[in-house]
């Protein structure tokens, strides 16, 4: 389980291309994972407002490179809170 820190930053974001080097949930998710596990990992993104409704978690443009590439499956939901599968 991940979560969105605007109010924290990680060295590594700055490497992977983000110009402002907040803590996205996608990224705090991976790297909770232990190393020897993320041979098969899915991604469920989820974005829910303080007022519990859910929206668009599609992962952004810097995201989504090294998301491809470190997680089997992705999956996020949309504006209408339908949660999609990134092909």
């Amino acid at each position: 389980m991940g979560a969105e820190n605007r109010g924290k930053t990680h060295p590594k974001l700055h490497s992977l291309g983000y110009p402002y080097p907040t803590i996205h949930s996608e990224f705090d998710a991976y790297r909770r994972v232990r190393k020897a596990d993320r041979s098969d990992l899915t991604l469920y993104n989820i974005r829910v407002s303080s007022n519990g409704t859910v929206g668009m978690s599609k992962p952004c443009k810097y995201c989504l490179p090294w998301v491809i590439d470190a997680f089997k499956h992705i999956y996020y939901t949309n504006e209408r809170g339908e949660l999609l599968k990134y092909v």
